[in-house]
């Protein structure tokens, strides 16, 4: 399903629509009015939202029935919903909405995948010569304000899934911070321990090392000096960021968009860590 603000004349939505269909990628369905008001389909999308807040609700708690005027004001609600109900396999509707309403969304109406957190993950190509490889990934950079280390460790499960799933291979990860391996503070703290946590996970990737500084992932004499594993190792240089807060993590992915923007090169923001595909 395809989510604006019920524009179904959108020339973007309309002509991504018809390519998706013509290449059997995916049959698409856009909320015009007579998808709503067949079968009064925003009273049961409404019900169904309400029975699930009843259900997770307290003991004894009553449950006021907000469900359709909620999905009735806020697009990306309904697009979340017609997936909890089984209506679409997934809804697409960042192109035209905050990254924070999208995930908001999700969390009403479908929740958190189990083990998982919802989260971004943006994908770069990028132009050669810049000191950097001309493919990389950054989580988070835009939801998790100061995640702890026990939601840091979910990020970076959640992420290197969503790489899997995309690119069909582990990546190679690296968890940043101010220094490499041997500094002091909050954030050094906080990467180690959800490193290891995450090496206790049964399906954990070998190939990730931090907390490290970009310059000794990203150069390998830096790297080496600097006492990272990347080169060392033989894995190369990272193909997958995990930041420890948003500050680093949005700075950071802003830069290299302009980069990648600029040289006219693609970059996707992608949200993860749903139930059900939400995007």
């Amino acid at each position: 399903m395809a989510a604006g603000e019920l524009d179904v004349e959108n020339a973007v939505f309309l002509k991504a629509g018809e390519q998706a269909n013509k290449d059997g990628i995916a049959k698409i369905i856009l909320p015009t009015p007579d998808l709503l008001e067949k079968n009064d389909l925003m009273t049961e999308l409404g019900d169904a939202y309400d029975q699930k807040r009843a259900r997770e609700a307290e003991p004894g708690k009553k449950v006021r029935a907000i469900g359709k005027r909620m999905i009735a004001r806020n697009v990306c609600n309904l697009g979340a919903q017609l997936v909890e109900s089984a209506y679409a396999h997934g809804v697409v509707m960042g192109k035209y909405h905050p990254t924070r309403r999208v995930i908001e969304a999700a969390k009403l109406c479908i929740g958190e995948a189990s083990e998982q957190i919802m989260s971004t993950i943006s994908l770069f190509d990028l132009p050669d010569g810049i000191g950097l490889p001309t493919f990389v990934a950054y989580a988070d950079i835009a939801i998790n304000i100061d995640p702890t280390a026990e939601e840091l460790a979910k990020i970076i499960s959640t992420s290197i899934s969503t790489y899997q799933a995309l690119l069909g291979e582990d990546p190679v990860v690296c968890v940043a911070s101010h220094e490499t391996h041997t500094g002091e503070g909050n954030y050094m703290d906080r990467a180690r321990e959800a490193l290891e946590i995450y090496s206790e996970s049964e399906d954990a990737v070998k190939t990730i090392d931090g907390p490290c500084q970009l310059d000794a992932a990203f150069h390998e004499k830096t790297g080496n000096s600097k006492g990272a594993r990347f080169y060392e190792a033989g894995w190369g240089a990272p193909s997958l960021v995990i930041f420890t807060n948003l500050d680093s993590g949005n700075t950071n992915y802003k830069t290299l968009k302009l980069i990648s923007d600029s040289a006219g090169l693609k970059n996707n923001l992608c949200t993860q860590g749903s139930r059900l595909p939400v995007d």
